[in-house]
């Protein structure tokens, strides 16, 4: 091909740029259109509008690229804000291209216009002037392809190396889904040897991630677009290098090779980090929320919780006050301790809640026997059990050493062989039956605490590990003990689960992986 003329037929179909520029800054816009302006050849015309409403009455004017500031109330608070105007151009003028430019830099707001079709997201700062430009004139450059590969000269020299410049992945197809072009950095994101012909074939199912994609592809994308649609930020998942797998946007057309062959191009951005980063947010959001519902909760209960046995205790002093009451000293002096007691329990489990909060994994390596011996040994001299009869079962079969913190594998034992105790059947003929089972399993340990007691029904299981959940009348702690080893299993990365019937009896499982590897 005469590369003279070459040069003239392009030239001479290079599109107008047209800018809407919209933010509610006076001074911010007119520096803009300057730097816009400035050395560009192709921007022929640069519009201004102060409100989004003002930019969507013309928009018919059909702008290649609308500059949209994401809050434009400042000087009319009831002004639609950016995201709310890039929907509304998306859906009348979807081929225009949208620059979202915010003073915040939130990863969030970036997600959300990305997801809705914004070219890109600008936070206003210093070098942003410089970015806007470039992005400009990336867009400028890919109309310009777009325009080139209409009129049959996509093979040329000169076009070749703007589609090797371009840092989207482009992809041009046979109808049949064969590849007939990848660019340099689509080549390297999907790990594609363009010198090994059988990667060719039958590439689209090589490159979705399933067969479930690749039908929702063909049916969504790449049939209509053969059948001469033009489709706008399809959202599918890529199988990249090493199996890895991204979430991309694609854009596609059709169009006629010099020999009057239909071809297929796909222009596919990468926005795994967008999506990634926003579902981080969405986690930490939730976790948050699940903190503070926590919080607000534990301050209720605890000011409650606090009040009972301290209300007791002046209640009874009162009364060891009146002369005439019929009781004795000793009798009152009892109930005293008995309320003091609980109070001290409760402080006592809510000093457990704050180091489960804040204290940092200690790992060591655990000896199960004499942990358990220590903490059977505390069971039996309190005082809910002392003059009970219950028969113990211990069953620890450990070979392998096993790491972790002792003080959070203690507190699980704990709690769990005391709920057994606080929960067997008391005033019958039974005998309360307590077994602790701890096994080797692949990568850790299984711990199993059974009872024979009173069971917990169907209904309220799933609540057992809520904080401060009584099950049952009999329940005269704090509300917290099953709370705290679902927090404890939590923070040594393990599960726990439960079975149980009710006037059968009750076994808790916890599974626990070998921290070994964390210790420095």
């Amino acid at each position: 091909m005469n590369t003279q003329r070459t040069k003239t037929f392009t030239a001479s179909h290079k599109k107008e740029v047209k800018i809407f520029l919209v933010d509610d800054n006076k001074m911010f816009v007119n520096a803009l259109k300057h730097s816009l302006t400035r050395g560009s050849n192709n921007i022929t015309d640069i519009k201004t509008f102060f409100t989004g409403e003002e930019c969507l009455q013309s928009i018919d004017y059909n702008p290649t690229i609308v500059i949209l500031d994401y809050y434009l109330n400042s000087k009319f608070p009831d002004a639609l804000d950016g995201l709310q105007i890039l929907k509304s151009i998306k859906q009348s003028h979807p081929g225009t291209e949208v620059i979202m430019l915010s003073s915040q830099d939130s990863i969030r707001l970036a997600a959300d216009t990305l997801k809705h079709g914004a070219y890109d997201y600008i936070t206003k700062g210093e070098g942003s002037f410089i970015k806007i430009r470039n992005l400009v004139k990336h867009i400028s450059d890919n109309i310009e392809l777009n325009e080139c590969i209409d009129f049959h000269i996509y093979e040329s020299l000169k076009i070749r190396t703007l589609l090797e410049a371009i840092t989207d992945i482009l992809i041009v197809l046979s109808p049949e889904g064969e590849l007939k072009f990848i660019n340099r950095e689509g080549a390297n994101i999907l790990n594609i040897n363009l010198r090994k012909k059988g990667q060719h074939n039958y590439f689209l199912r090589k490159l979705l991630v399933n067969s479930k994609c690749f039908d929702r592809f063909m049916r969504k994308l790449f049939t209509p677009v053969i059948n001469g649609e033009k489709i706008s930020n399809y959202s599918a998942k890529l199988v990249a290098k090493s199996g890895r797998k991204i979430s991309v946007l694609i854009s596609s057309t059709s169009f006629n090779t010099p020999l009057k062959e239909k071809q297929i191009l796909l222009l596919i951005r990468d926005v795994s980090g967008y999506i990634q980063t926003e579902k981080q947010l969405k986690e930490r959001e939730d976790q948050l929320k699940e903190r503070t519902d926590e919080l607000n909760t534990f301050m209720y209960r605890a000011a409650h919780d606090l009040r009972s046995p301290n209300a007791s205790i002046l209640g009874l002093l009162n009364l060891a006050k009146n002369k005439y009451t019929d009781l004795p000293v000793e009798k009152i002096l009892e109930k005293i301790e008995l309320s003091a007691v609980r109070l001290d329990n409760i402080l006592s489990d809510f000093i457990k809640m704050i180091h489960l909060s804040h204290a940092e994994n200690q790992i060591i390596k655990i000896d199960f026997v004499n942990n358990i011996n220590e903490i059977l040994g505390v069971i039996k001299n309190s005082e809910i059990v002392s003059g009970t009869a219950i028969n113990w079962n211990t069953n620890i079969k450990i070979q392998s050493p096993f790491y972790s913190d002792k003080n959070l594998i203690d507190t699980i034992l704990y709690n769990l062989i005391m709920n057994s105790v606080k929960y067997s059947k008391t005033g019958t003929q039974v005998v309360p039956c307590i077994s602790v089972d701890i096994n080797e399993v692949e990568k850790g340990i299984e711990i199993t605490v059974s009872d024979n007691g009173i069971g917990i029904s169907k209904e309220i299981q799933k609540k057992v590990f809520n904080i401060f959940f009584r099950g049952t009348d009999k329940s005269t702690g704090s509300g917290l003990g099953l709370h705290i080893v679902k927090r404890a299993v939590k923070l040594l990365k393990g599960k726990i689960s439960l079975k149980s019937e009710t006037d059968t009896g009750t076994k808790f499982t916890v599974l626990l992986p070998s921290l070994r590897q964390t210790i420095n």
